[in-house]
């Protein structure tokens, strides 16, 4: 390959990772992988999500159970106003279960952007939401 090439293919891939949170509608309700990654609403931080990790954003239904139990268990969210219009379920392939709170970005019209994490495990419905959404491991 020439380096042509290889830079056509570079700029391709980071174009398509810039991109990846149009992704996340698309896999409403699928197990799967929600794109390359998503970043963070106020910094430069970035989520990568990796080629064995799985993800799938939460119904809108899952996605309030699960938000009204962000706001239960840790009440100071809810003053901060908490934005998030929807909720990824993201297990890594090491076995971390986490949420990500999402909101549509407001700074780039169409993208979308993470404000919160939650380790999954300190949540009642998880194990349910891992049986509806994610793949069991072999």
């Amino acid at each position: 390959m020439t380096l042509l090439h290889l830079s056509c293919i570079a700029a391709g891939l980071l174009a398509g990772i810039h991109h990846s949170a149009h992704a996340i509608d698309e896999l409403r309700g699928s197990a799967g992988n929600a794109g390359a990654g998503i970043t963070n609403c106020v910094s430069h931080d970035w989520i990568h999500f990796g080629s064995r990790d799985q993800s799938a954003v939460l119904d809108d239904a899952d996605h309030r159970l699960v938000r009204a139990e962000m706001i239960r268990r840790y009440p100071v969210i809810e003053s901060d106003g908490f934005p998030s219009s929807r909720t990824i379920l993201w297990q890594r392939a090491g076995g971390d279960v986490i949420y990500i709170a999402v909101i549509d970005n407001p700074t780039r019209p169409g993208d979308a952007c993470f404000t919160a994490t939650f380790a999954a495990e300190r949540f009642d419905v998880t194990p349910l939401l891992r049986v509806k959404y994610l793949v069991p491991s072999r």
